[in-house]
């Protein structure tokens, strides 16, 4: 029982992914469907096996699945999102017209990353004076980068030369802190210098030094950041959860996606859904994937609450770079007092800020997923995501618990199973096509039409005429 991708493509194994989850919009009323398959990597290429070539029911989803999706995205609105960031200044080199680059094939980081690499020409199909043609073998599908963590002078390069800057007060907005590569490592050394059973004070104040912050802003290209904004913003990811989010939603980028949803999202998609959201990602991280050394501290609220308020107490103290406290601080009976060791209370700030991280990209996509620019106004749309399975299982979640918009109608998880790594479908999912509906016939003498991402159960339903919507490529 395969995935019909178009009425003559059935697949049966998916190679690729470790896990798969097919969801549908249960709101028939919404302006956008918004029908999701969503793919998850764990960013190695463990368990990993090439399908035999005289196997015609296993598709790799590198290479024959793109394929055959951008055949099917000749006919339907196809967006395709994935857990990366644009590379700036492959972007420029893009603009020279004689500049025509070839497929990059990388080999041996995860499936997610051969995908991304393979086809990175794509994701710059909007801009490039290059031929598309030439550029890009699958220009059907609308390829996108959906990793707003890496905002460094790639992204605002480009920002700000198509857009107005993202300046407020003199100031960059929150989402420039995102940048896992420069502020989250800086103050995570900072916070694990703090954490060494030996610390040397004099070492922790050069970390701290106006220059080596210089230095950081220097790689992420942010030259108006200042110390204290991001010793701010950590201390923000902490303590208050639905200050975090609603600050991040009126971000540039965040705000930008906002002003493109259709009444009814912006109704959905609220302010706090996305802060129920982000702390549902905080108890997940704490309680579900992480190694629990800090288990002590999340079994008692009482404990978790003394221990907050300890590294709260840090962060302030690391953002007037107050040495003298910082000193009491360290040379404190903590470890007594709260019951927990250093290493407990590192990895347990640590978790929450990679969680809160984390929903940084889930809301981004969720909010571009269903932006009405170069789309269709009203109708259906294939929204595909390739992420790390923890943002598959967060995004699905918020779309089938929180918001409730859409129910799951296929999901495989093989992530930590044993065998080859590969995508058994055994429920009969339909993508023929039509836009609206996606049906497929069942009889030579009546034409009854299965739902939209149906699955292949009969039905009375009634028959709808061909849906006349228009959707624009870029």
């Amino acid at each position: 029982m395969p995935l019909y991708l178009n009425d003559d493509v059935a697949i049966e194994y998916l190679n690729g992914p470790v896990c798969m989850s097919i969801l549908k919009p249960k709101r028939r009323k919404l302006q956008i469907q918004n029908n999701f398959i969503l793919f998850g990597d764990t960013h190695n290429n463990r368990r990993f096996q090439a399908c035999n070539e005289n196997d015609k029911s296993c598709v790799e989803l590198e290479t024959s699945f793109i394929a055959h999706l951008n055949e099917y995205a000749k006919k339907h609105p196809v967006y395709f999102y994935f857990e990366a960031y644009m590379d700036h200044s492959f972007y420029e080199k893009l603009q020279n017209a004689n500049y025509n680059p070839k497929p990059e094939r990388k080999v041996g980081n995860s499936n997610m990353i051969n995908t991304i690499h393979r086809y990175k020409n794509c994701f710059y199909m909007k801009d490039t004076n290059v031929n598309k043609k030439l550029v890009c073998p699958y220009s059907n599908i609308k390829w996108q980068y959906a990793d707003i963590r890496h905002t460094g002078d790639t992204a605002i390069a480009y920002r700000n030369k198509h857009d107005k800057p993202h300046v407020r007060n003199g100031k960059y907005d929150i989402e420039y802190l995102l940048d896992k590569s420069s502020y989250f490592e800086y103050f995570n050394g900072i916070i694990g210098e703090f954490f060494t059973e030996s610390v040397n004070f004099n070492n922790f104040v050069l970390s701290m030094d106006d220059e080596v912050f210089q230095e950081v802003n220097a790689n992420s290209g942010n030259d108006l950041m200042d110390y204290s904004q991001m010793t701010d913003f950590f201390y923000l990811l902490l303590t208050d959860t639905p200050l975090y989010i609603t600050t991040l939603l009126d971000s540039y980028s965040y705000r930008k996606q906002l002003d493109m949803l259709s009444a009814d999202m912006r109704e959905i998609l609220s302010t706090e859904s996305f802060i129920q959201y982000a702390e549902y990602n905080i108890h997940e991280e704490l309680h579900n994937y992480s190694k629990k050394n800090y288990e002590p501290i999340i079994k008692d609220k009482k404990i978790e609450d003394r221990c907050r308020s300890f590294l709260s107490s840090i962060i302030l103290a690391i953002s007037r770079k107050d040495i003298p406290l910082l000193k009491s601080l360290r040379e404190s009976d903590y470890k007594s007092a709260l019951g927990v060791t250093s290493v407990m209370l590192n990895e347990y700030i640590l978790s929450i800020l990679e969680s809160q991280y984390s929903s940084s990209v889930d809301i981004y996509f969720v909010l571009r997923s269903y932006s009405s620019k170069h789309a269709v106004i009203r109708g259906s749309r294939l929204t595909l995501g390739y992420f790390g399975v923890y943002h598959i299982d967060a995004i699905k979640h918020y779309l089938t618990n929180i918001v409730k918009t859409h129910r799951e109608i296929f999901q495989s998880d093989n992530r930590d199973g044993g065998g080859i790594r590969r995508i058994h479908i055994d429920k009969s999912v339909y993508l023929n096509q039509k836009v609206l509906p996606l049906s497929k016939s069942k009889t030579s003498r009546s034409r009854s039409r299965s739902r939209p991402f149906g699955n292949s159960k009969k039905s009375k339903s009634k028959s709808v005429k061909k849906s006349n919507t228009k959707y624009n490529t870029y």
